[in-house]
């Protein structure tokens, strides 16, 4: 089972959902969670989940059966409805087949008119994950930057979810304490950095910690902000998890604009507690020369 996060679906911002086959048949029953009024294109798949739901989740969820040969992949998109909602898709392999790659693409247009923003959400799953956040500015106002955070429960029975800050320093000088949250069987859960924790000052940039029991949750961050005109821009920030392996192996960034109006910030934290790194940052042109860009 596959679980990914989906921020807002409303008349302002609606979603798609896409998945590519492995190269296995894939034979995939999608379920969203969310609330009474999220109709999905397309015809209801009439496939019994492996769990009965619970009565506070009949009447929440849609599903739709897809079935696709190899190497193929699909599109589906939810209908906007006139109130902003959220919530979670499932992607559950059927007959023991093999999982397709799913992404969750959303789009914000207010008015429906023109398109100011658009993220990709892909799927994650574990225990104990951390994510660079950022906070300043005020919010509805030009320049002001708020992180945020989406959860998804892996399963049928209540998840505590912890959340916990750190500067980049690694300490909490300063910071609200960590946080308890409690997500439903199933249930979803999606908050800005102000909203988690009420008390954080701004400007603030570090380190959101989310660990959960065994049973593990679905994570992924957000990242906004208001430009010069005033349009609200979202874009996604994927966690670490802290159960991945840990290697010494280098890692490439692959792509990174410069100029013409464009600009790039790296940014890199550890990906556990108490793990410190050394290393070197190469900048690399098309063409596999050094870069020649200034970084400050």
């Amino acid at each position: 089972m596959l679980v990914m996060k989906v921020f807002g679906i409303s008349a302002l911002c609606f979603t798609f959902f896409v998945l590519v086959s492995s190269p296995a048949l894939a034979q995939s029953m999608i379920t969203t969670y969310a609330g009474p009024s999220l109709p999905v294109d397309g015809s209801p798949g009439d496939h019994s989940d492996h769990r009965r739901p619970t009565r506070g989740q009949r009447g929440r969820r849609r599903r739709l059966l897809c079935k696709f040969q190899s190497e193929q992949g699909l599109s589906r998109r939810f209908r906007r409805g006139s109130a902003t909602t959220g919530g979670s898709v499932r992607v559950i392999p059927a007959d023991g087949g093999a999982p397709p790659i799913p992404l969750v693409l959303f789009s914000y247009k207010p008015g429906g008119t023109i398109t100011v923003s658009q993220a990709g959400v892909p799927s994650t799953t574990g225990t104990a994950f951390r994510v660079y956040v950022e906070f300043s500015g005020t919010d509805g106002q030009p320049g002001a930057i708020q992180s945020g955070i989406a959860m998804a429960n892996n399963t049928f029975t209540p998840v505590t979810v912890t959340l916990e800050l750190t500067n980049l320093d690694g300490s909490s000088t300063n910071l609200p304490g960590p946080v308890s949250q409690t997500l439903p069987g199933f249930g979803h859960i999606g908050q800005f950095l102000n909203q988690a924790f009420p008390g954080v000052p701004g400007p603030f940039k570090g380190i959101l910690r989310i660990s959960a029991p065994a049973s593990g949750v679905s994570v992924i961050g957000l990242r906004s902000r208001y430009n010069e005109r005033g349009d609200f821009l979202i874009t996604t920030t994927p966690p670490a998890s802290e159960t991945a392996l840990s290697s010494s192996a280098e890692f490439v960034l692959p792509h990174l604009p410069d100029g013409g109006g464009y600009t790039t910030e790296v940014i890199l934290f550890s990906g556990s507690a108490g793990q410190s790194s050394s290393g070197s940052l190469l900048l690399f042109q098309q063409a596999g020369q050094p870069f020649a860009g200034t970084l400050r």
